[in-house]
C-alpha cells in the first residue's frame, strides 16, 4: 500500500512569495489572512532582483504551472541548486522566455531566500501549516487513495505528494521529479477552494479527490503521450473546432495538452464512477463536456471497454493506442 504524503513545501511558498510581491494574477481570489502576514514580512524586499525579473517574465503572458514546478527539482533552502533533471524542460524555457532567464531566476530566488531570511518566516508558520495538513488528512480519511490510481493505470511511481499552498490559485498542478533510477516522485500542488474567517479551505473529500486524481493523473498520462507523439498528430485537426473553449477552460491551446486533458478528465470521471457510484462520475462528465471537452464520450466508451475486458491484463500504456483510436469517430 502506497502512502500519500501531505505537506507544505518551503520551495513552493518561496515562489508564491515572489508572486505575491508582484501582485501576480495566479493566486487565490479568497480572503486568506496568511497573505497579509506574507506582505508584512516581505514588503522590504519587493524591489529585490528576483521580484523584478519575475515581473518582466510575466508581463506579456503567464504559464502559472511553469513557475512552481521547477523548484521541486532543486535542493532545499536556501541553496536551491539543481539535484534532478528538469521534467518538461522545454516548456519551462518557453515560460521563462529563454534558458538564461530561467536559470537566473532561480539563482536570484536563492539570494532572495537568504536576504529575506525566508527560512525563519516559514518556521514561524509551522503551527499554521500543520493545522491545514491535519484538516485535509482528516477530510480524506485513512483509506489509501493511491492504490485506486495504481490499479487503474497498471503503473506505479516512487512516491506521491500532496502539497498544500494557502495562496495558490483555485485548482492545482501536477509536476513530477525523475530520480536517477528513472522512477518518479509525483506531486499535486493545490490551492484552496474557499476560506472561512481568513483560513483557507481545501474542500470536501470529493473535491480533494478530484484534484488529487486529476493532478497525479498528469504524471501517468503525459509521459505516455510523449512516447506516442508520432501517433497523436493524426488527430491534431480536432483541436480547431474547440480551440476557443479550450483556451477559456485553462489554456489548453495545443493539441498535446488538450489531448492529455481529455484523457485525464475521462479517467477521473471513470474513477469516481467506479469508486463512489455513477452519479458523481456522470456529473463530472457532463460538466467537462459543457466546458468544451467535446471528445469525452468516445473516450468514456473506450475506457469502459478497457475496464470490462482488459484492465486485468493490460496497463494504461498498453491500451493507449485503442484510446487514441477512439478519436477516429470525430475525423472527417
Amino acid at each position: 500500500m502506497t502512502r500519500l504524503s501531505i505537506d507544505v513545501d518551503p520551495r513552493i511558498e518561496l515562489v508564491i512569495t515572489i508572486k505575491l510581491l508582484c501582485d501576480y494574477e495566479g493566486l487565490t481570489r479568497y480572503d486568506v489572512a496568511y497573505s497579509q502576514y506574507m506582505r508584512d514580512y516581505f514588503s522590504p524586499f519587493k524591489t529585490h532582483e528576483a521580484v523584478k525579473l519575475f515581473r518582466k517574465i510575466t508581463e506579456n503572458g503567464t504559464y502559472s504551472d511553469a513557475y512552481l514546478g521547477p523548484v521541486l527539482s532543486l535542493s532545499e533552502l536556501p541553496g536551491l541548486t539543481p539535484i534532478f533533471p528538469y521534467e518538461n524542460y522545454e516548456y519551462y524555457i518557453r515560460a521563462f522566455q529563454g534558458e538564461t532567464r530561467f536559470r537566473t531566476f532561480y539563482k536570484l530566488l536563492s539570494d532572495f531566500a537568504i536576504q529575506s531570511d525566508f527560512g525563519t518566516f516559514f518556521e514561524s508558520q509551522t503551527t499554521y501549516y500543520k493545522s491545514l495538513i491535519d484538516t485535509v488528512f482528516q477530510t480524506l480519511g485513512s483509506e489509501n487513495l493511491i492504490d485506486v490510481l495504481e490499479q487503474y493505470y497498471g503503473m506505479r511511481h516512487r512516491d506521491y505528494n500532496l502539497v498544500l499552498s494557502p495562496l495558490f490559485q483555485h485548482g492545482g498542478i501536477g509536476p513530477r521529479v525523475r530520480h536517477p533510477d528513472n522512477r518518479l516522485s509525483i506531486f499535486s500542488v493545490i490551492g484552496p477552494v474557499g476560506s472561512v474567517e481568513g483560513i483557507p479551505v481545501y474542500g470536501t473529500r470529493d473535491e480533494l479527490l478530484e484534484l488529487i486524481w486529476h493532478e497525479f493523473g498528469h504524471s501517468f498520462v503525459n509521459p505516455v503521450t510523449e512516447r506516442h507523439r508520432p501517433d497523436i498528430g493524426k488527430y491534431a485537426s480536432l483541436l480547431d473546432p474547440i480551440l476557443d473553449k479550450m483556451a477559456k477552460a485553462g489554456g489548453y491551446g495545443a493539441w498535446e495538452i488538450c489531448l492529455n486533458e481529455h484523457l485525464i478528465r475521462a479517467i477521473t470521471s471513470r474513477l469516481f464512477h467506479r469508486e463512489t457510484g455513477p452519479k458523481h462520475g456522470d456529473r463530472l462528465l457532463v460538466r467537462d463536456i459543457e466546458k468544451g471537452f467535446h471528445y469525452l464520450p468516445a473516450l468514456i466508451r473506450a475506457l469502459e471497454d478497457f475496464e470490462q475486458h482488459h484492465i486485468q491484463d493490460m496497463t494504461f500504456e498498453d491500451y493507449y493506442p485503442s484510446l487514441l483510436a477512439a478519436f477516429d469517430a470525430y475525423l472527417d
